[in-house]
């Protein structure tokens, strides 16, 4: 197989297992996947069962996520590099040959779903409210034959309605957004080189803050229509963690990010893409 992308996952929780599986499975070209260790050895995950498939397994690295992924790119060699959430279930044969065609500039993240706007039109009126920098005009595919296939193997109900409460479907190939959810994430190496991933942010925003940078560098943000599962597990074991050890709750979280979000990147709010 040919060369393409590297890939940096974290282990995944033990419900959503099969992650690495469907990804070994569904991929037609040849990555290194970087696999980080973040806290699952001790609930039971086997690591030995995929270090034959992995180039690395970074160990011990319980961490919040954006200090996860900065130790891992900086271990990469290509232009472009994926980042998945380990409750992502890659349904798509095939899947990383589609994402390819769009490694090249300007394209400065690349990702499975996104909103075409950050922030809303009354952004700047103070005081500054979590309210005002919502995502605009959410986009993901669930209406993919992998998708619904997969949700009637699990037993799960194909709610429509459900679906679109959380975001509206497209139906072209490709789709520029100002904003890509963290769930997948393929990040430009100008975008990694420049700093990488906000540390600052322990969860929430980080993704966002990401993509202002893409835009802020004049690069741009897309979306492909792959089909995929996202479990909604929340990204990683320690984001569990991370209310404990900050002494925080999850708005309080939330909450943080939004405002270093709204103080880093107001010279560019909004951001609308139609």
């Amino acid at each position: 197989m040919r060369k393409s992308f590297d890939i940096v996952i974290v282990t995944p929780s033990l419900r959503y297992i099969e992650t690495i599986d469907y990804l070994l499975e569904n991929s037609t070209l040849e990555h290194d996947i970087y696999l980080v260790d973040n806290g699952a050895s001790y609930l039971g995950f086997n690591i030995e069962k995929y270090k034959e498939y992995v180039k690395l397994v970074i160990p011990n690295c319980d961490l919040p996520l954006p200090a996860v992924y900065n130790r891992a790119w900086r271990l990469t060699n290509t232009d472009f590099v994926a980042f998945l959430h380990n409750d992502v279930i890659v349904l798509e044969k095939g899947w990383d040959e589609r994402l390819e065609k769009y490694v090249k500039e300007p394209v400065g993240i690349i990702g499975f779903a996104g909103s075409i706007g950050l922030g809303r039109d009354d952004i700047y009126y103070a005081p500054f409210k979590n309210e005002q920098l919502v995502r605009i005009g959410f986009y993901w595919n669930f209406h993919s034959p992998d998708f619904r296939k997969f949700v009637e193997a699990l037993g799960l109900p194909l709610n429509d309605e459900e679906c679109q409460r959380h975001g509206a479907c497209f139906d072209t190939e490709w789709l520029q957004v100002a904003t890509i959810d963290g769930l997948a994430i393929m990040a430009n190496r100008k975008l990694l080189d420049a700093g990488g991933f906000d540390e600052e942010y322990l969860f929430h925003g980080f993704d966002d803050d990401m993509c202002m940078k893409s835009i802020d560098l004049g690069l741009v943000n897309v979306i492909v229509n792959i089909g995929y599962y996202h479990a909604g597990c929340g990204g990683h074991e320690g984001h569990i963690e991370l209310r404990k050890v900050h002494n925080k709750e999850e708005q309080q979280l939330h909450d943080d990010g939004c405002l270093r979000l709204y103080n880093k990147w107001r010279h560019l709010l909004p951001v609308r893409y139609v």
